[in-house]
């Protein structure tokens, strides 16, 4: 088994905040809502070293999401990391 750690991306954010569940979509963690929905709800999700089951759990700059065996993110301010978030308020 390898125990290999998988770098944290940074990624900008270009809105005040975005959903955890639209973020996890976004990011490329899952590829559905549902998909969303359920890894949220059975804990996989980690905001910040917390488990969150708040699929509508606002995500902020500094803030850090983790899904273990996935990714780990970490958002930051319109002007650092590799993309750009969402409109908080697009499906």
């Amino acid at each position: 088994m390898s125990s290999q750690r998988r770098e944290r991306q940074k990624i900008a954010v270009n809105t005040p905040w975005i959903r955890l569940d639209s973020f996890l979509k976004w990011a490329g963690a899952v590829t559905t809502g549902g998909q969303a929905k359920a890894t949220i709800a059975f804990g996989e999700v980690m905001v910040n070293g917390i488990p969150e089951n708040r699929r509508s759990r606002k995500l902020r700059a500094g803030d850090v999401v983790t899904v273990p065996g996935v990714g780990e993110w970490q958002l930051t301010g319109d002007q650092e990391g590799d993309g750009c978030a969402p409109d908080a308020d697009s499906p």
